[in-house]
């Protein structure tokens, strides 16, 4: 089966996993390419259902994906490679943490034998934005069992709902072996599949906020004064 054949492996278990994500209700991917996510890439890339955003600025690409989600009430996905590319997401996820606002980072990295020899694009990825993420879980590499890719599932699910029901950022941790590239067979079975499951409903969510309350006084304020000023927005 093409599923099975070693090309296909990353890109079989990233498609899993963005299914996953979509039946979860998750509708906008904002991606940074570079060669160590293309799995994950092509996996978004092959689903109709997504609402796909391209920005080779990491640190641009997180502001949009917090606005996006902010906007939406849906938590947005971020797709980036290994190395620094992760690191430019920091002021976002501190934005994130701080507001309230669900995101799920999807960080690919290079496998663990790679770490600590000085590889190329490879840095200390896991828990690298320390205790602002709600949830954090190192994938592991793929595997087609069925009992990883139940687990594989199940991380999906977690990483959607903790986003939205801790308010915050969720940050999963891919490593990648090559080959990347899926055979261009598997890549079109893949989005026929996808086709189907893109018309099917999906969960929405919504952020919700405490209704800012304003009394007599503040209106009174309002009326009497010469040159009423009113600033509306975060602080």
């Amino acid at each position: 089966m093409l599923e099975n054949e070693p090309q296909n492996l990353a890109f079989h278990w990233s498609t899993e996993f963005v299914r996953a994500l979509f039946e979860e209700g998750v509708e906008h991917a904002v991606i940074s390419p570079g060669s160590r996510s293309t799995a994950l890439t092509l996996a978004f890339s092959a689903h109709s259902g997504f609402k796909k955003h391209i920005a080779i600025d990491e640190r641009s690409a997180a502001f949009l994906a917090l606005g996006l989600a902010k906007s939406s009430g849906n938590p947005t996905v971020l797709v980036c490679t290994s190395g620094t590319a992760l690191a430019n997401y920091f002021p976002a996820v501190i934005e994130a943490s701080q507001s309230g606002i669900p995101l799920i980072i999807l960080s690919a990295d290079r496998p663990a034998h790679y770490r600590g020899l000085g590889a190329s694009q490879t840095i200390d990825q896991l828990k690298i934005f320390g205790n602002y993420p709600v949830f954090f879980h190192e994938v592991g590499e793929p595997d087609l069992h069925k009992r990883s890719l139940k687990r594989l599932r199940l991380a999906a699910i977690q990483s959607v709902q903790l986003s939205v029901k801790k308010s915050g950022v969720a940050h999963l941790n891919f490593p990648f072996s090559k080959p990347f590239e899926p055979d261009s067979k598997f890549l079109k079975q893949v989005e026929f599949e996808n086709e189907k499951q893109s018309r099917l409903p999906s969960p929405k969510y919504q952020i919700t906020k405490e209704p800012l309350e304003l009394g007599e006084t503040f209106w009174s304020d309002v009326i009497s004064a010469e040159k009423p000023l009113i600033m509306v927005g975060p602080v």
